[in-house]
Order: structure tokens, then sequence, then C-alpha cells
């Protein structure tokens, strides 16, 4: 009586382990699968912001050469008494 009492007992402890390893495999599984997409959004993310960086420089260089454009188009009218931005081009007047 003992003895399968015991075999029991060691049967149910065994069943017992063999769960928690099981479902602490899938938990790892699961956190994994977790950190894949993190890293496929943080990648989207850092992407964008790159992209919006590079906006931001381009918009800021196109900024300065508009300037420079107008800075030349304001000399040359100074110089020539046009308003035209490229020599020769004659400018509407009101």
């Amino acid at each position: 009586m003992a003895g399968s009492f015991i075999g029991v007992w060691v049967g149910r402890r065994q069943v017992r382990d063999q769960a928690k390893v099981e479902h602490e495999q899938w938990l790892r599984g699961q956190r994994q699968e977790a950190f894949v997409d993190f890293l496929a959004l943080w990648d989207e993310a850092v992407a964008q912001l790159d992209e919006r960086t590079l906006n931001e420089y381009e918009i800021e260089i196109l900024t300065r050469r508009t300037a420079g454009i107008r800075r030349t188009r304001s000399s040359r009218s100074r110089c020539t008494g046009t308003g035209s931005l490229w020599p020769g081009q004659a400018s509407e007047s009101p």
C-alpha cells in the first residue's frame, strides 16, 4: 500500500514539474515573440525619425538656398534697377 502511494505521489510530482517546465518554455517563447515585435516597431520608429530629421535638414538647406536666391535677386535689382532674377530678363512693373 505504501509503495503504491509513493508511486502515485512521485508520478503526480513528475507531471506537475513537467507542466511547469513546459509553461516556462511557452512563456519564454511569448516573451521572445513580443521582443521581436518590439524591435520591429523600434526599427520602424527610428526609420521615421531619420526620415523626419532628413526632411528637416532638407528644408533647412532649401531655406538657405531660397534665402541665397532672394539675396542674389535683391542685389541684382539694386545693381541693374530691375526686379529680374536673371540678367536680361525684364520684370513687369505695376
